[in-house]
């Protein structure tokens, strides 16, 4: 498909075309009315890795207006990046998802954005994961919880998953089982910040 003929998509299809249009172009096109224009942007910032366009990528992730498959693939490319902010990036988008003004999308990117910590598993990140599964006030956070601490691939995980093996909530209990075998598995891929990836 193309994106017609305005400056604005001129500018991103050279953009898209590894042509970087400056700060200010891709800004404007992050707003542009067309979501094939503001998703092909964030698919190029995700290219570039570099600190402003991170940076760019994290504000559409906490724009709660955004199309949440825009939101999603921000994220993802933050997390692919080992941004160095995810961490707090994330607290922020769980702890939004949990206010009376969340909408659906919020608490479904929220979902998103705690497995993503556990796919990444930057510094220090096991103690936040904890305590998502222990105070979540929803079952699928703390599912989503329990999933992200069998991710990381910490074998000392066992004893902060198994009690959540009989939670009164089956979705938890699953996800907890689920965290069991990821952890027998190992870590499936490198840590960011320097980590080893675990298995035999």
């Amino acid at each position: 498909s193309s994106f017609g003929d305005t400056p604005s998509t001129k500018a991103a299809t050279a953009f898209l075309g590894g042509e970087w249009p400056g700060d200010e172009v891709a800004r404007r096109l992050l707003a542009d009315p067309s979501p094939e224009v503001r998703e092909r942007t964030v698919m190029a910032l995700g290219n570039r890795e570099d600190e402003p366009s991170l940076r760019m990528l994290a504000e559409v992730v906490e724009q709660h207006r955004e199309r949440l498959e825009i939101r999603q693939r921000a994220l993802a490319s933050l997390t692919g990046a080992c941004w160095g902010d995810l961490k707090p990036l994330i607290v922020r988008v769980v702890e939004w998802s949990i206010q009376a003004e969340a909408r659906r999308d919020d608490q479904a990117l929220a979902l998103d954005a705690i497995r993503a910590l556990g796919a990444a598993g930057p510094p220090g990140i096991r103690s936040l994961l904890e305590e998502i599964v222990r105070e979540a006030p929803v079952a699928p956070m703390r599912s989503a919880a329990l999933r992200a601490l069998g991710d990381l691939g910490e074998p000392d995980a066992r004893t902060a998953i198994e009690p959540y093996l009989r939670d009164a909530d089956p979705s938890v209990g699953e996800a907890a089982e689920a965290a069991l075998e990821a952890l027998e598995r190992g870590r499936a891929a490198p840590r960011c910040g320097g980590g080893e990836a675990g298995g035999s």
